[in-house]
């Protein structure tokens, strides 16, 4: 309760005008809560996820308003990847299936639409799906709207472009310094445009004796 920001819903508030679940901060800063419901799904299947979101006053809106989904079995209980992964802690063990958090994508008229399309672990057959409001500036708000979660095609397949960043940032003293030092690579990778960059662990601080 120290931490609660204020829940409610405006019947008129959307895009289209048919309603919005509010979460809005006081004068207190480091306020956080979050909009939560479960929603079947059918596990071994794609299925899309999809909201709308509108902040206002939040300076890192991504970190304050994000949508986070969590796949449950029918008993209530985290599931686990349809196959090992080397990411396991023992050989041939099957890994936690971690949350999932959906992408941003284009803003029209204040609104940014929040989508992924993610395919969901056999054992699961419900969703956990939460709409933050996380640690926003005094007065602060963050708006959700048009939100579904629903059984979809399997996406087409298409070729991604890896890039990774082998470096050991010598140079440097403190923290921002050795991000500074990676941005000539990530530029490089993206004038050959990939589609993710990989960068080493620890390359804040790695030298700088913290």
């Amino acid at each position: 309760d120290e931490i609660r920001p204020e829940f409610g819903w405006n019947p008129n508030g959307g895009p289209d005008g048919k309603g919005a679940f509010v979460i809005k901060a006081d004068d207190r800063a480091g306020l956080a809560g979050h909009w939560q419901t479960t929603i079947s799904v059918e596990g071994g299947q794609y299925h899309r996820f999809s909201a709308m979101r509108r902040a206002t006053g939040v300076d890192l809106v991504r970190r304050a308003g994000a949508a986070r989904i969590t796949w449950l079995n029918a008993e209530g209980q985290r599931v686990r990847h349809d196959k090992p992964s080397f990411a396991s802690y023992r050989p041939g063990e099957r890994p936690r299936a971690e949350p999932e958090f959906p992408r941003d994508h284009e803003t029209s008229n204040g609104w940014t639409e929040v989508a992924d399309t993610f395919f969901v672990p056999k054992e699961a057959t419900q969703a956990i799906v939460e709409l933050h409001f996380r640690w926003g500036p005094p007065q602060s708000s963050i708006e959700w709207a048009n939100v579904s979660l629903k059984k979809t095609d399997a996406p087409k397949p298409r070729v991604v472009r890896l890039a990774t960043v082998h470096y050991q940032p010598r140079e440097g003293k403190t923290p921002q310094d050795k991000r500074e030092l990676f941005a000539q690579f990530i530029e490089q990778a993206a004038a050959e445009k990939a589609d993710l960059v990989v960068l080493p662990e620890c390359l804040t601080y790695y030298g700088t004796g913290l």
